[in-house]
Parts: C-alpha cells; sequence; structure tokens
C-alpha cells in the first residue's frame, strides 16, 4: 500500500510540473485497489504461520518494504494489456518468494537488522527465521498453484530453481577474490 500511495503522490507532482504524461505506463493510483488486496493478502498468509513462524512472518511482512515486484508485475500487466482474475495473489506470491529469502539471507548473512528493525533471527532465532522463510516459500506455491494464470507454477517453480542455484553459487564464492565477471552474473 506505501508503494501505491508514494506513487501516488509522485504523480500528483507531475502533473503539477507538467510532465509530458506518455511517460506514465499506467495511473499509479489504479494500483491501489490491487495493492491493497495484495497487502492483505500477505499478512493474512503470514497470520496463519503456525507457533513461532507466523509472529516472525508478521514482523517482517509488518515491516513494509518497497513492494517494487508487486508494483512492477502490476505495472508490466497493464503495459501488455493483460489483467488476469487473481493478479492481485499473483504479486503476494511474488513478495512472498521475495520475503522469504530475507528470512533465509539474514541467517545466512549474519543480518542484524531489516528494514530498519531487528531482522526476524535476533527476535526468534536461526531456526524459526529459516522455518518461517519456508513456510512464506510452500504458502506461495499454494497461491500460484490455485492461480488461474496456467503458467504461474512452472514459472515460479524455475524461478526458485535459479534463484536457489545463484544463491549456492555465491555462498561458494564467497572469500575468494578470483571472482569473475560471468561468476557475479551468475549470481545476479
Amino acid at each position: 500500500m506505501q508503494t501505491a500511495t508514494r506513487y501516488a503522490q509522485v504523480l500528483e507532482v507531475a502533473e503539477r510540473e507538467g510532465v509530458d504524461g506518455r511517460v506514465r505506463v499506467v495511473d499509479g493510483r489504479a494500483l491501489v485497489p490491487d495493492l491493497a488486496v495484495m497487502e492483505r493478502t500477505l499478512l493474512g498468509v503470514a497470520r496463519q504461520g503456525p507457533f513461532q513462524a507466523g509472529p516472525a512472518a508478521q514482523h517482517l511482512l509488518g515491516a513494509g518494504g518497497k513492494r517494487l515486484r508487486p508494483t512492477l508485475l502490476f505495472l508490466v500487466a497493464r503495459l501488455f494489456g493483460q489483467d488476469p482474475e487473481g493478479l492481485p495473489e499473483l504479486a503476494a506470491v511474488a513478495e512472498l518468494v521475495h520475503s522469504a529469502t530475507l528470512l533465509h539471507d539474514d541467517v545466512i548473512d549474519m543480518g542484524e537488522e531489516r528494514r530498519h528493525q531487528p531482522a526476524a533471527r535476533m527476535i526468534w532465532g536461526n531456526a524459526v527465521s529459516v522455518l518461517a522463510g519456508d513456510f512464506l516459500l510452500t504458502r506461495s506455491l499454494k497461491l500460484a498453484a490455485q492461480s488461474r494464470v496456467r503458467e504461474a507454477m512452472p514459472m515460479l517453480l524455475d524461478v526458485m530453481d535459479r534463484m536457489v542455484g545463484a544463491e549456492i553459487h555465491q555462498l561458494a564464492l564467497r572469500g575468494h577474490s578470483e571472482a569473475t565477471e560471468k561468476d557475479y552474473w551468475e549470481v545476479v
């Protein structure tokens, strides 16, 4: 919701300053309802988390963030004239996967702070943080499987497979100064 509000504010300034309307793909205010549904979906998923995984997931998701992935999903869908039913839920899938990786990354990197708050691992410990990330991943898979977009599940599995491979590659490079540009791009 914060992203949509910020985008709407930027558009108001652009209109006031006379910025050419052709630079806009879509009026950001049109994203507000979809982002609100997406946000409710995220927090609803987190509240369903078992035991301490729920509060750990809520801690991260409730801290906000830019919500860049969902916003880009909405913008690209509209750019190509697509607005499939369930798009806010697919946007939630993107954010859930991203959030799961943040919970995992904080454990791997021993991060102490995330989004100007203590990282979940600092409050609930590493095991809960990893399991909260796993919980968000499994819920993202369930949401994708329930989607009416036929390609959602295969695409998500492909992205997750590549993402895990890149993380493993990055871990293998840790402490090695001879990493190449090719290594860099494989991790990215």
